[in-house]
């Protein structure tokens, strides 16, 4: 954990938030639990890898130059949609759980990016930001300052 930037840290407790608060109120409701959960568990998981890798994305697309970083993340996002496509798939095929609660898994990224100015208020984030972050935060401030 020490290696990944604060803000995939961030992201990761709101996907964990999101996470909790969806599998609460879903196994109230859920007819079948056990899909239901393991749909979501695998939609979490597939949340948790979209972030990893669009970190890592950016940061290689910071590297390059303006026309190199526009494909770079075209390209990356169509890896990442084809990733998702197939969860979905394999998710449906092998009935590993409800497709509709996978889909909820994903949309955590989405949450966890909503959370994110929240999470990062949080004190132990401080501590963990004060070692000296690098990744993207670190980039962007860069970028700010040569402006």
């Amino acid at each position: 954990m020490k290696r990944l930037s604060l803000v995939l840290k961030e992201l990761f407790i709101g996907i964990l938030v999101y996470g909790v608060i969806v599998m609460g109120i879903g196994l109230l409701i859920a007819k079948d639990k056990p899909q239901y959960a393991f749909g979501l568990l695998i939609g979490l998981l597939t949340a948790g890898a979209m972030a990893f890798h669009m970190e890592k994305a950016l940061n290689r697309a910071l590297d390059l130059g303006e026309a190199g970083a526009q494909n770079h993340i075209r390209k990356t996002y169509m890896i990442r949609t084809a990733f998702v496509v197939l969860i979905f798939g394999v998710t449906v095929y092998f009935h590993l759980g409800s497709v509709w609660s996978c889909f909820l898994g994903v949309m955590g990224l989405k949450a966890a990016a909503y959370l994110q100015p929240f999470v990062d208020k949080l004190p132990f984030m401080k501590e963990a930001g004060s070692e000296g972050d690098q990744g993207v935060r670190g980039n962007k401030l860069i970028m700010k300052e040569g402006e």
